[in-house]
């Protein structure tokens, strides 16, 4: 998921996972999909995990959890962040096509079908405030995003706000915690880069 930067990337991955439920999705790629009327109109996105689901629409970032260890979390609850002033509807486009499809065989009526859906490796939403584009992958496992502002662009523009947590706690090390009833999200700290002759300053 996000914390405000400039540009940079900042992951999330539930806390109390079990390490080796971490270790299987850390080999799996992360999957994203464009929305073709298989979910809410308003996503432009979806990726799907082990109990979670994220959902894109380029003003918000909502991931469905799974419930908590203890229970504690029901079914359906949500830790969404929401990028405050983002224009109504940037365009968002797939890169890095992959080569699986995803069909949605649901009811039967086939006219609710969905056949073919492609799947991409990485999503960017263009211009989500002037100047600055938002850029969706996965790495590790884990969800990985970066701010990228163009030159002459006013990186104070980029504001965050975190919905559906109980607690939010920033560690010594720079992460935020997000503590959604028992189900936490790690947000790493982010890293301010410029690229340089294809190398990271």
């Amino acid at each position: 998921l996000a914390a405000p930067a400039t540009a940079g990337t900042a992951s999330s991955v539930p806390a109390s996972s079990p390490p080796a439920l971490s270790q299987q999705l850390a080999r799996l790629p992360l999957v994203f999909e464009p929305n073709i009327g298989q979910t809410d109109p308003a996503v432009a996105f979806l990726a799907r995990g082990s109990g979670y689901t994220l959902f894109l629409t380029g003003g918000e970032i909502a991931l469905s959890l799974p419930p908590g260890a203890s229970g504690a979390v029901p079914a359906g609850a949500a830790l969404s962040l929401r990028l405050l002033g983002a224009s109504g509807r940037p365009a968002a486009e797939g890169a890095e096509p992959l080569p699986g499809k995803v069909n949605y065989y649901v009811g039967r009526d086939p006219s609710g079908w969905r056949e073919g859906v492609p799947t991409y490796g990485r999503v960017r939403f263009h211009e989500v405030w002037p100047g600055i584009d938002v850029e969706f992958y996965g790495n590790q496992g884990e969800l990985e995003h970066d701010f990228v502002v163009e030159p002459g662009a006013d990186p104070s523009r980029i504001v965050v706000a975190i919905d559906g947590a109980e607690c939010v706690e920033l560690r010594g090390d720079g992460a935020l915690v997000a503590d959604a009833g028992g189900s936490e999200v790690m947000l790493r700290p982010p890293q301010v880069y410029q690229l340089d002759g294809g190398a990271r300053r």
